[in-house]
């Protein structure tokens, strides 16, 4: 019984990472990537405003 009770927990640990912890680690890396795109987006168009080119 406490060897099925073992595999049971183990399995559901194993499904936790893999389909929660995972997914939102690379979720949340996504969203600063983009959060990091955004502002160097905006750095880009204040230079581009104080820096007219010829």
């Amino acid at each position: 019984m406490f060897a099925a009770s073992q595999a049971v927990a183990m399995t559901l640990g194993l499904l936790g990472v893999f389909f929660i912890g995972l997914p939102l680690l690379v979720n949340a890396i996504g969203a600063l990537i983009a959060a990091q795109v955004a502002a160097e987006r905006q750095d880009n168009l204040e230079y581009e405003r104080q820096h007219p080119s010829v």
